[in-house]
């Protein structure tokens, strides 16, 4: 069975439109992972999130999501 449109696999483009700059190796790591683009949209936001009160209003980060947060975390400072 397909996977819908909001299912498929977060492209190269998409990344960088939600996370900004990225380096190749972290592009290519967060695309290694199949993570969806709300995968990679959550991670992102859990990533920029500036306090830690955010992160406990919301459910942990898990799965997919905490696998990308991971890669993006390594990259360095979030781009303004």
């Amino acid at each position: 069975m397909a996977k819908s449109v909001m299912q498929q696999h977060a492209t190269a483009n998409a990344v960088v439109e939600i996370r900004g700059a990225v380096d190749d190796a972290d592009l290519a790591a967060v695309l290694g992972t199949a993570a969806t683009r709300d995968e990679v949209m959550e991670a992102y936001t859990w990533l920029s999130a500036d306090d830690d009160l955010h992160r406990e209003r919301h459910s942990a980060i898990h799965g997919m999501a905490a696998k990308v947060n991971r890669i993006l975390e390594r990259g360095g400072a979030v781009p303004a």
